[in-house]
């Protein structure tokens, strides 16, 4: 079995990167695209894109993602260097994944000791006592 996997790796295609893929990725999902449009109605959607981008709800959605854009590159930029130093060429070699909006997702770095220490507890807090603490909340005798 596990020679079939790597004869499947070495030796299936790889459809990610095919002509069709990169067609399909690269069309507009909104708007379906004629083969051979006439002149008028190439003048008749660009007339109605002109008027849709500039109704002020659109330039308002635009102007939103432009912001989350800008807030989202912030960060990133702010949680570009891990707390410990041996992290900082993993960090660098690991991309950040990418959220449901396509944006990638700042990973959230811990910035003090005292920060390191909350986290480090809460987790020894956990592991030793239970997400329920040490079962002290439970009386004697209570059926569950």
């Amino acid at each position: 079995m596990l020679d079939q996997f790597y004869w499947e790796c070495e030796n299936l295609p790889d459809y990610r990167h095919t002509p069709e893929v990169e067609r399909i990725l690269q069309e507009d999902p909104v708007a379906e695209k004629k083969e051979n449009p006439t002149r008028e109605e190439i003048e008749e959607n660009d007339k109605w894109w002109g008027e849709f981008r500039s109704s002020p709800v659109v330039q308002f959605l635009a102007h939103a993602e432009e912001i989350a854009d800008k807030l989202n590159e912030i960060e990133l930029q702010q949680n570009s260097v891990p707390y410990r130093n041996e992290d900082k060429k993993l960090w660098q070699a690991v991309p950040n994944v990418i959220g449901l909006d396509g944006r990638p997702m700042p990973r959230k770095a811990i910035k003090s000791d005292a920060e390191s220490d909350d986290k480090f507890w809460d987790f020894a807090r956990q592991f030793f006592l239970g997400f329920g603490g040490s079962g002290s909340d439970h009386t004697a005798g209570k059926a569950y």
